[in-house]
């Protein structure tokens, strides 16, 4: 179409540009400097956390939900893996049928195993600074 337009090579090339380079350069120093490191007290404290949650997940506490004559009466009735309620009574055949995971208490078990986790790791962290 255009004979005489001649064409013109991009020399440009994104390793060149300052702005990039400068950035580039910025984000190595911060991740250089910024990577936090885990310690190995930090490492054991987050092995035990997720044992702990595990066995909060696997060995969960149980209550007892009994409705009669529109009155209702939860009592917790203990600790027992979470595919087999706690045995209550041998008087009562049926003890299984009212028996109900506390998800309440499994909300609060997680809770408290958390802060103390958050604690002790925050803990340890600022004192192998030192």
């Amino acid at each position: 179409m255009c004979e005489g337009v001649q064409k013109v090579e991009n020399k440009y090339s994104p390793e060149d540009d300052p702005l990039q380079v400068m950035v580039k350069q910025h984000v190595e120093k911060i991740l250089s400097t910024q990577v936090a490191t885990v310690t190995h007290m930090q490492r054991a404290i987050i092995i035990t956390y997720c044992l702990i949650l595990i066995a909060i997940c696997f060995y969960v506490p149980w209550e007892a939900k009994l409705t009669t004559n529109g009155n209702s009466l939860t009592q917790f009735i203990g600790f027992s893996w979470f595919w087999q309620p706690p045995f209550v009574s041998k008087l009562d055949p049926y003890w299984w049928k009212f028996s109900n995971i506390d998800f309440r208490r499994i909300i609060f078990e997680v809770f408290g195993a958390t802060v103390i986790a958050g604690i002790a790791y925050f803990a340890f962290g600022k004192s192998s600074k030192r």
